[in-house]
């Protein structure tokens, strides 16, 4: 079901989303246009690997693996009734599994990194980031973290 919406979503989203003139009541057309249609699968899958359109396989895989900073998506079909899912396309940040929001990172220098936390310890914190890099920051003075609630979907995607 993830990808005939995402399919579906594509044809009126790839050329409109992620831009500054979206608005509430466009988002809203689109929800109702989804809940009302059959999607495309195929054109779904496409979307999801392009990363010149939304480029969801550059953090979420569909196997498994885990390889990237987003939670696999495999059996999200599963988990989430139709408007659920329309919901996270439309608006990624609105729902975020625990464990993959964003953790900022400012060191006592002023040199700041984001990403999702992986690891903590007494020496060091690491934080993967939107390429799915692992980031070493090394336990210092004065270092401010927070965490934010959103995600590391890259702001000017299509979706």
């Amino acid at each position: 079901m993830f990808w005939k919406l995402l399919g579906l979503l594509s044809l009126v989203l790839v050329p409109q989303l992620g831009h500054a003139q979206d608005s509430a009541n466009r988002k809203s057309e689109y929800r109702e246009f989804a809940a009302a249609n059959p999607g495309d699968a195929a054109a779904g899958k496409i979307v999801f690997e392009d990363a010149t359109k939304a480029a969801c396989a550059k953090c979420h895989s569909i196997d498994g693996s885990r390889r990237g900073v987003g939670p696999d998506l495999g059996s999200i079909g599963n988990k989430f009734e139709r408007p659920g899912l329309i919901q996270s396309i439309l608006d990624p940040s609105s729902s975020i599994a625990i464990g993959y929001g964003i953790t900022i990172v400012v060191t006592e220098s002023g040199q700041a990194y984001q990403g999702v936390l992986q690891r903590v310890t007494d020496e060091f914190l690491e934080l993967k980031d939107k390429d799915s890099k692992t980031v070493r920051i090394e336990a210092g003075p004065s270092k401010n973290s927070a965490k934010v609630p959103h995600h590391l979907c890259p702001s000017g995607s299509k979706r």
